[in-house]
């Protein structure tokens, strides 16, 4: 059996509530997409009627936003765990990093980056840029320390964010049946991409013009 396929069996067993179906809609979200995601896939995925889900969410997005909820609280949980206020900002970006992919990568974090807030609700659009921009915010003022205490070297913060966070949040995008690839070492690639770069030690030489060649 693979691995889907034990995640969607484990869904029919013990009681319904409203963290198996969180985790049933967010694998859905990841594998289908949201807006390709029905309250009637959800119900399938369980074994169990719609009228059993709206007994605990009120609508596909209640589900969304509570996974998303669940996932930045997860996140802030973890920053608030590690004792950060005398780091750099280049060590304090390190744990940011790899706290943002172990959530984003797991069940109910898959949401913060694979949802599409233009399908949302004006309600559900709002509390989804607040939870997001929220974190973007935290990356700036990490990103802001480490060019103040000379541990992180970038001319424009803001592109340097967004650059992070397009390499991270893809991670969680990946196709299901990826190549398996640990999260120890796709945090550990990225980080020497983001903090070494990509540049080499040498570089070709430019050949000059030959003997004898008009200038």
């Amino acid at each position: 059996m693979d691995k889907k396929t034990a995640q969607r069996s484990k869904h029919v067993r013990g009681t319904l509530n409203t963290s198996r179906i969180m985790e049933a809609a967010s694998e859905l979200f990841y594998l289908n997409g949201y807006q390709n995601t029905s309250m009637d896939d959800v119900a399938a995925s369980l074994s169990v009627t719609k009228p059993a889900l709206y007994y605990h969410f009120k609508s596909k997005e209640a589900i969304l936003l509570a996974c998303v909820q669940d996932a930045f609280d997860r996140f802030q949980g973890l920053m608030q765990a590690q004792a950060l206020s005398a780091a750099s900002g280049r060590d304090r970006l390190c744990v940011f990093l790899k706290n943002y992919l172990v959530i984003t990568t797991g069940n109910f974090g898959i949401s913060l980056v694979l949802s599409e807030p233009h399908v949302l609700s004006p309600e559900g659009r709002k509390l989804y840029v607040r939870y997001r921009n929220s974190i973007n915010r935290q990356l700036m003022q990490i990103l802001t320390q480490g060019i103040s205490d000379g541990s992180v070297r970038t001319g424009d913060p803001t592109l340097t964010s967004y650059a992070i966070f397009g390499m991270f949040n893809w991670a969680a995008k990946w196709s299901p049946d990826k190549p398996e690839i640990s999260n120890d070492e796709i945090f550990e690639h990225f980080m020497s991409v983001i903090l070494s770069g990509i540049d080499g030690d040498t570089r070709p030489e430019q050949e000059g013009p030959k003997s004898g060649a008009a200038p």
